[in-house]
């Protein structure tokens, strides 16, 4: 009985500190930057969902469609929340 509680109890522990593992690999968060015009810039945070375009003058001209010309940070669209 003793052996199997053992067997029981390590299990349970590679259980919780999997879980752990997953959840500081999953919560990485991540900044993508880059230029969408002659003096501006783009930056994306992930963890916060903010898109920040900074700079001065005309932003280069992009499209919502994929294949016609998207955006720089279209890729990361999905962690877009505010701009």
């Amino acid at each position: 009985m003793k052996r199997r509680n053992l067997i029981t109890l390590f299990v349970v522990v590679v259980f919780i500190a999997a879980i752990f593992a997953f959840t500081a690999l999953s919560s990485h968060a991540e900044t993508y930057s880059g230029t969408c015009g002659e003096n501006l810039t783009w930056s994306l945070d992930t963890e916060s969902g903010v898109l920040t375009i900074s700079g001065t003058g005309a932003m280069y001209d992009y499209s919502y469609i994929e294949d016609a010309n998207p955006s720089p940070w279209y890729s990361y669209r999905s962690y877009v929340k505010t701009v």
